[in-house]
């Protein structure tokens, strides 16, 4: 029996190469992080930052300027295409050859329906990693985009504030 796949990975020092069909996908180094995920076929993975309780995140937009703390890894709202369908929210699209692991919840776990909030809290965020079908299926995009209806100016306008945002 033939294996299905012909993936080789080779790691010298701190380092590795991804190999498919014997034609190189990509080299990385391991960092000081202890979790990845391997991602040799590049598919899209979504790591959405979620709510509990008060949503907070874009209160900093209130505060003057000057007095800001800026987050360089806070998630910024965003409008991205999974697959044919449009989501507008808190997440990265991601297809990086390796992905380090910066989520509370992996692709098998399932984000809870409440957490627990610290003392004088009024909201938490929890970040979960999603494959695209099931990022799909949780957020029902496909239900969701055919509400929308076929309005082109609409569907326009979401496409030109999507390439603003980038």
């Amino acid at each position: 029996m033939e294996a299905w796949g012909q993936e080789k990975i080779i790691f010298s020092n701190d380092s590795a190469s991804v190999y498919i069909a014997d034609t190189l996908v990509g080299d990385f180094i391991l960092g000081k992080q202890d979790e990845y995920i391997l991602n040799p076929t590049r598919q899209y993975y979504y790591i959405e930052e979620v709510a509990y309780g008060s949503d907070l995140r874009d209160a900093n937009k209130n505060i003057p300027e000057g007095l800001r703390k800026e987050d360089s890894t806070a998630f910024k709202m965003n409008f991205i295409m999974v697959d044919t369908l449009l989501y507008i929210g808190y997440v990265k699209k991601v297809n990086d050859l390796l992905i380090p692991k910066k989520w509370d919840y992996g692709i098998l776990d399932q984000l809870p329906a409440q957490i627990e909030l610290p003392e004088y809290s009024s909201g938490a965020t929890k970040i979960k990693i999603f494959r695209e079908y099931e990022f799909i299926r949780f957020h029902d995009l496909i239900n969701l985009n055919k509400n929308l209806g076929k309005d082109e100016e609409k569907e326009e306008e979401a496409v030109e504030l999507m390439q603003e945002t980038k």
